[in-house]
C-alpha cells in the first residue's frame, strides 16, 4: 500500500470513531445531566408511596372491622358461657319462646256477671275500668 492509501484508510477509521463519539455526545446532551432511568424513578416513587398509603389505610380499616367483630363475638361468648352454667335460664327462655305470654293473662279477669259498664267508663280504678282500658290499649298496640 502506498502512503496515500494508508492515509485515506486512517482518515476513514478516524471518521468512523468520530461519528460514534458524535452520536454518543448528542444522546448524552439530549438526556441532560441525569440518565433516563434516574428521571423516571422520582416520577414512579410518589405513585408508589401513594399506593402504600392507600394500602395501609385499607389494611387499617380491615383491622378495625375485625377488632369490632371480635369484641361482639366476645360478648356473645360471655352470654354462651352464662347459659352453659345456668340451665334453668335456658329452660325459662325456651318455655317463653314456645309459649309467649299474652296480654290477656296480665289483664284483670272480669266475669260477665261482675262487669259494670257504668264503672268501666266513669271509674278507671274499678276492675271494669281497668279491663276496658287494657282492651283499648291492646287494640291500639
Amino acid at each position: 500500500m502506498s502512503t496515500t492509501e494508508q492515509q485515506e484508510v486512517n482518515v476513514q477509521n478516524d471518521q468512523v470513531v468520530t461519528n460514534e463519539n458524535f452520536v454518543e455526545d448528542i444522546v448524552n446532551q439530549q438526556a441532560g445531566p441525569e440518565s433516563p432511568e434516574q428521571i423516571q424513578e422520582p416520577v414512579q416513587e410518589p405513585a408508589t408511596s401513594m399506593d402504600y398509603e392507600a394500602e395501609a389505610k385499607k389494611f387499617q380499616s380491615m383491622y378495625d372491622r375485625s377488632q369490632a367483630e371480635n369484641s361482639r363475638l366476645q360478648q356473645g361468648a360471655q352470654i354462651l358461657q352464662l347459659l352453659e352454667q345456668r340451665p334453668d335460664l335456658v329452660q325459662a327462655l325456651e318455655s317463653g319462646i314456645a309459649q309467649p305470654q299474652t296480654q290477656q293473662q296480665n289483664e284483670p279477669s272480669v266475669g260477665k256477671d261482675d262487669f259494670n259498664p257504668w264503672d268501666a267508663f266513669t271509674d278507671e280504678n274499678s276492675e271494669s275500668g281497668r279491663y276496658v282500658n287494657n282492651k283499648i290499649e291492646s287494640l291500639v298496640n
